[in-house]
């Protein structure tokens, strides 16, 4: 097995130059692939599952489909494995993984103490008769692709910037719960979408999505925050006017896809200035919609497959 190893907090461009590595490796060798990965996230160990992540594991299993990865396997993260040698890292990797191959991007590191380098990795698989390949962190304007940077970058709310790094839209996928039914008040009937305290969350503000469910999607204005025109709302809230829809969702699990930012969250003078606002809002949604739906329609398919088959 040829084992993608690392953290992946999503899979940004700069994985996708390591899948596509390893499956051209694949297919010449005749030898299957997968992802190596860890659980829980190394960044939410150290934190105390305090911290943001890109993508969640169920997540993961879409991204999964979507750039057809044979497999992705856990490999659980705790006090123990963080006192393996870099020697018994790799015997584990062999025995409980049936590694016999290791692709990397040259930042790896492992073992105890992060004590294991390409160098070191490279002389083990060698020596063993592994196939071993690492390769350089993929750059943007001098700049390597990172998750952490990516992460500032959605909290910015610039989630164009995003997908430009990612190589597709940053999304969540969650349940849809009962809210407060305002937006039905309004005239503008919303989703509300479960906000899981582990995933990063787009800046507060209005944005162009789309929305994915039972197969079907719409375009729709995605609110995320805390509806300051009104009081009481104290938690944040992500929230999706689908247009022409009207349906029931709850409890079904959709996938928002951002795709533009529109405006930051505002607090209106009068419920009928929010109300014109919404309106205004929905008519940009539906012309950037068109267009988006257009040029993208390819990879919007994509992700409806790859949702179906998670």
């Amino acid at each position: 097995m040829i084992s993608v190893l690392g953290a992946f907090d999503g899979f940004h461009r700069g994985h996708q130059s390591l899948f596509q590595t390893a499956m051209s490796i694949s297919e010449s060798t005749g030898t299957k692939w997968n992802i190596l990965t860890f659980s829980p996230h190394p960044q939410q160990f150290f934190s105390g599952h305090t911290s943001r992540l890109l993508f969640l594991e169920n997540e993961k299993t879409i991204l999964k489909h979507f750039f057809s990865i044979p497999e992705i396997r856990y490999i659980k993260f705790d006090d123990e494995l963080m006192s393996l040698s870099p020697e018994s890292f790799m015997e584990m990797l062999a025995q409980e993984h049936g590694v016999s191959g290791v692709i990397v991007g040259d930042n790896f590191r492992f073992g105890k103490q992060r004590t294991g380098n390409i160098e070191y990795l490279e002389y083990i698989c060698n020596k063993k008769g592994w196939i071993f390949k690492s390769l350089p962190l993929v750059e943007e304007n001098g700049f390597a692709i990172s998750s952490t940077t990516i992460r500032g970058i959605i909290s910015c709310g610039n989630v164009e910037k995003a997908r430009e790094l990612l190589g597709y839209p940053f999304f969540i996928y969650n349940k849809v719960i009962h809210g407060d039914k305002r937006g039905r008040s309004l005239g503008f009937p919303t989703i509300n979408i479960f906000r899981d305290p582990h995933k990063v969350v787009p800046a507060d503000g209005v944005y162009t999505g789309l929305v994915i469910f039972d197969g079907n999607y719409r375009p729709a204005a995605i609110n995320i925050g805390l509806n300051p025109t009104f009081s009481g709302t104290q938690s944040l809230r992500i929230e999706a006017h689908l247009l022409d829809f009207d349906g029931d969702l709850y409890d079904k699990e959709v996938l928002l896809l951002f795709m533009k930012r529109i405006r930051g969250e505002l607090s209106f003078p009068s419920v009928d200035d929010l109300k014109y606002q919404i309106r205004e809002d929905t008519c940009i949604v539906r012309t950037e919609s068109s267009m988006i739906l257009e040029e993208d329609f390819e990879e919007l398919a994509k992700f409806i497959h790859a949702i179906n088959n998670s």
